[in-house]
């Protein structure tokens, strides 16, 4: 009689990331300081999460949904939702991980981080939480200060223009971080070193970067725009697309300063 995990044969079990394997093919050629790589990536990124997409159309739009939903649910929770965001963000890489070597994705793989790197994940989230709101919280006060001790309109608008200046470095700072998660859960990064390694990188491939950002923005105000509908083909874009940025930058293996964390 053969000794078969039970978990196989029970569709209600929680869902395994079988990393072990993909993680010693990727450890060969991953570079924690990260490959650089032309602009013109960035295309290439988006382009390739488009093919799974299309080639997955329900799971990915029913993981993106679900994704973005349980982000709405705690949009109004300082620092905790930066904290459950990055946690599914960790269980999202898995899935796209499991569908770049099997072809298959499933909803629950959103909630794989949980099991894979929890506390590593959660701890990233509060740095990153921490990272946004350097920038915001002094915006804020200024502006709640000026606001209701009646100051000098001028001093008023003044205070409200910085607050949205800081807010909007704030976020960039948070974007500078976005591999950090992915460092973690396949590498086993520390999470303050995994968002100075993302935060470098960032900046070694700043135009890859920014012509990268700058198109998922591009898409997203144009799904905005088709009336909202256009956003169920956009959004399952983003973390396809930002895998496959993780994978060509730091899994390539063209350089000489390949190191395995």
């Amino acid at each position: 009689m053969d000794n078969q995990d039970p978990s196989q044969n029970n569709p209600y079990a929680p869902p395994v990331a079988n990393l072990e394997d993909d993680q010693q093919r990727s450890d060969i050629a991953f570079n924690l300081l990260g490959n650089r790589v032309p602009a013109g990536h960035a295309l290439e990124w988006i382009g390739s999460a488009w093919e799974g997409y299309m080639r997955a159309f329900g799971a990915w739009l029913g993981i993106s949904a679900l994704y973005l939903l349980l982000g709405m649910v705690v949009a109004c929770v300082p620092v905790g939702n930066q904290v459950l965001l990055c946690l599914l963000a960790g269980g999202f890489l898995i899935g796209c991980q499991r569908f770049h070597d099997t072809g298959s994705i499933e909803v629950g793989d959103l909630f794989a981080g949980f099991q894979t790197a929890g506390s590593g994940l959660a701890l990233t989230g509060l740095i990153q939480a921490g990272i946004y709101y350097v920038f915001f919280l002094p915006g804020f006060i200024l502006q709640m200060v000026a606001t209701f001790t009646h100051a000098d309109q001028k001093l008023v608008w003044a205070a409200t223009g910085l607050y949205y200046v800081l807010a909007f470095l704030g976020g960039v700072a948070l974007k500078l971080t976005l591999f950090a998660p992915a460092l973690v859960v396949f590498h086993n990064v520390e999470p303050l070193k995994a968002i100075r390694a993302s935060i470098a990188v960032c900046f070694k491939n700043f135009g890859a970067f920014l012509v990268f950002v700058i198109l998922l923005y591009l898409l997203m105000i144009s799904g905005f725009m088709c009336c909202m509908i256009g956003l169920i083909f956009v959004m399952p874009l983003y973390v396809p697309a930002y895998y496959s940025a993780y994978r060509d930058i730091f899994l390539r293996s063209d350089t000489g300063d390949a190191q395995a964390v």
